[in-house]
């Protein structure tokens, strides 16, 4: 079951995130009481990307730059850097 964490608490608790996105499916981030980003396992996010095989290149392109904000996120998250530039 989904739970829903405010990013605060998802940054400080973020291993516990984690846990449960794997243990309980995935567990929503919110921002100012804003949904705003999800955690999923690997394995759930296979199965995303498998469902999903008929992209078009708009598209995929745009999921590969949802997937990179992901990355971001979860990289600030940790506290590995504090601004990033996104490639064009």
């Amino acid at each position: 079951m989904s739970q829903t964490w405010q990013l605060q608490t998802a940054k400080n608790k973020f291993s516990q995130v984690v846990n449960q996105a794997l243990q309980s499916g995935p567990q929503i981030i919110t921002r100012r009481g804003v949904k705003t980003a999800v955690v999923i396992s690997f394995e759930d996010y296979r199965r995303l990307l498998a469902s999903r095989k008929k992209l078009s290149t708009f598209s995929a392109s745009l999921l590969w730059r949802r997937l990179l904000w992901s990355w971001i996120a979860i990289k600030a998250l940790c506290g590995k850097h504090s601004s990033y530039e996104i490639p064009a």
